[in-house]
C-alpha cells in the first residue's frame, strides 16, 4: 500500500487506497485475497490489519504466500497457520513461486514456471512434509474455485430473495403510477382534469369548504 505520494500522485494517496480497499472488503460476501512475501510476519501485514476490522474471525480471508524461495525457518508451520507469525485463517494459505527478474526479462512462460515451481517444492526439504494443498499455483486455482463455488451456494438464495423483493416493490410502484397518455385526446382530458382539480382546490380554500 503506497504511503508517500510520488510525482503527480495526490498527497492523500494512502487514504485513497485504504478507502478503495475498504469499499470492497467491508461487504460480508467478499473474499479477501492477501499477497504476502514468505519472509514477512503475516500478522504485521497492513492488509491483514485492515481486514481485521471487517472480518475479525478470519472467516473469508486467504493468503497467497509469494516469493516462497525467500522462505524462513518454520515455513511449514507458518503455511498451515500454526507457527509464529502465521494467521489461523479459515481459508488458509497457499505458497507460490514467483518469476525472478531474469525470468521476467526472458519472458519465461506460465507453464514453464509451474514446472519449476513443482521442482522447487519437491527438491526442498522444508516443503516435503507439507500437505500438497498448501503448495503451488495449481492448488491456489483449485482453492479459489472451491471457495467461489461455496460462496455462490451460500449467497445465491439471499440474492434471489432480494431480487424477488425488489421486483415486487417495483410492480407495486408501477401499479400506483398514472395511466400512460397515448393520444392528443387523452392529453387534453388529463389536462382538463388537472385544471378542474386545481380549481376545486382553490374554491375549497377560499370558501372554507
Amino acid at each position: 500500500i503506497t504511503r508517500n505520494a510520488v510525482g503527480d500522485q495526490p498527497e492523500n494517496i494512502y487514504e485513497n487506497i485504504v478507502d478503495l480497499i475498504t469499499n470492497y472488503i467491508k461487504k460480508p460476501t467478499a473474499i479477501v485475497l492477501h499477497v504476502i512475501p514468505a519472509s514477512e510476519d503475516f500478522t504485521n501485514s497492513e492488509s491483514m490489519k485492515i481486514s481485521k476490522n471487517y472480518d475479525p474471525n478470519g472467516d473469508r480471508q486467504l493468503i497467497v504466500v509469494s516469493k516462497i524461495d525467500k522462505y524462513d525457518k518454520g515455513i511449514g508451520d507458518k503455511l498451515q497457520g500454526i507457527g509464529p507469525g502465521s494467521m489461523g485463517l479459515k481459508l488458509g494459505c497457499v505458497a507460490v513461486l514467483n518469476r525472478t527478474p531474469e525470468q521476467i526479462e526472458d519472458d519465461v512462460p506460465f507453464y514453464k514456471m509451474r514446472q519449476l515451481e513443482q521442482q522447487f517444492f519437491q527438491l526442498n526439504k522444508a516443503f516435503q512434509l507439507i500437505p500438497v494443498e498448501y503448495l503451488g499455483c495449481e492448488q491456489l486455482i483449485k482453492r479459489l474455485v472451491s471457495i467461489q463455488q461455496a460462496r455462490i451456494r451460500s449467497t445465491l438464495p439471499g440474492i434471489l430473495d432480494e431480487l424477488k423483493n425488489q421486483i415486487k416493490q417495483k410492480k407495486s410502484e408501477l401499479k400506483n403510477m398514472p395511466p400512460a397518455v397515448t393520444s392528443e385526446m387523452e392529453c387534453w382530458t388529463l389536462y382538463s382534469n388537472l385544471i378542474k382539480k386545481y380549481r376545486d382546490l382553490i374554491y375549497a380554500r377560499v370558501h372554507g369548504v
